[in-house]
């Protein structure tokens, strides 16, 4: 069984996401959603493996 989908059809959404939280506006609200709990936001910073997300910066 294969991929659901080639990865290059993905890139623009996590493209897409890169540019709205690299907002300052944007990062403030997606700050305030992870603190608030939000399960999108939650599970978009679970799995942010990198540290392009400004929104989430990497845990020291």
């Amino acid at each position: 069984m294969g991929s659901i989908a080639p990865v290059h059809r993905w890139r623009a959404y996590r493209d897409g996401y890169r540019a709205l939280l690299g907002r300052d506006d944007r990062c403030a609200t997606a700050r305030a959603a992870l603190a608030g709990g939000h399960q999108v936001i939650v599970r978009l910073a679970e799995t942010a493996t990198d540290s392009e997300l400004r929104a989430f910066p990497p845990s020291p």
